[in-house]
């Protein structure tokens, strides 16, 4: 997709006024709001809906808890996923339909490797930083690189298909646009922090101020704060690359590969 132009003299002034830096998108402006607000609330608040259905069942089904933890990201992302190609699906004004024509344009492509390059950059460095100051991956890293190493091939669609298709229509075209509709800045930095905060696991916190906890609850905050910057800097990236593009194909196709590239590292090693 183009990065939208306008239809009139009167449009462009409109969208310079409204927005310096940031082009907004054709689709910022298509999408009706209840559908960006139905893609932000399925996923951010669907996602733990529908994962405590699908816990019941994966939990009479096996006691492995390896493979309870893969079968249930993947019923989970795999719903949200059916979920989002309903609504766009269904979309009788045919909003969409730019999106998939132009999905081959290299414009979200030269953007989508300008920001691989940077998450891959700043992956590393925090791992170096992380392992130099005696600590480890967080809560989250640990459980997917658990469930990769249990069960790879299953793995492979949740984490590598699924949840970053799902994690981009969530927090770019959901997020990022309800609350930069105008503001595009704005919309790139509260993603980005909102991204940055679901994965962060605020049990430990929880923990430290239980006087049962029998763990080292600092320790384990402390693991999670010296990690979060990363997934700030990666929430970053992906918003901005959407924002400045104008195409959601550019935040999907470094979110995948970034996932991709993880995917191949934790099976290789």
């Amino acid at each position: 997709m183009e990065i939208y132009s306008g239809n009139s003299d009167n449009q462009k002034n409109t969208t310079k006024e409204k927005c310096v830096f940031f082009k907004p998108s054709l689709l910022n402006f298509s999408i009706p709001i209840i559908e960006k607000w139905a893609f932000f609330l399925v996923g951010f608040i669907g996602i733990d809906i529908i994962s405590l259905f699908f816990s019941f069942i994966v939990s009479i089904s096996t006691k492995d808890s390896a493979l309870q933890s893969s079968l249930l990201n993947f019923l989970t992302y795999l719903t949200l996923f059916l979920i989002f190609i309903a609504i766009i699906a269904f979309d009788k004004r045919k909003n969409y339909k730019k999106i998939f024509e132009n999905f081959k344009n290299l414009t979200p492509l030269i953007y989508s490797v300008v920001a691989l390059v940077v998450l891959i950059g700043f992956n590393f460095l925090t791992n170096y930083i992380v392992q130099s100051l005696g600590y480890s991956s967080n809560n989250n890293q640990t459980n997917i690189e658990n469930t990769i190493t249990s069960y790879p091939a299953l793995s492979f669609f949740y984490l590598v298909i699924f949840a970053p298709i799902v994690e981009e229509f969530t927090y770019r075209l959901g997020f990022l646009d309800l609350v930069g509709h105008n503001k595009r800045l704005l919309g790139v930095f509260l993603s980005a922090l909102l991204f940055a905060l679901i994965h962060f696991d605020f049990q430990p916190i929880f923990n430290y101020y239980n006087p049962d906890y029998t763990g080292d609850a600092l320790r384990e905050i402390y693991t999670e704060l010296i990690n979060l910057p990363y997934y700030l800097i990666a929430g970053f990236t992906l918003s901005f690359v959407y924002a400045q593009s104008g195409n959601i194909f550019s935040s999907i196709y470094a979110h995948v590969g970034n996932n991709l590239l993880s995917y191949i590292l934790i099976v290789a090693l």
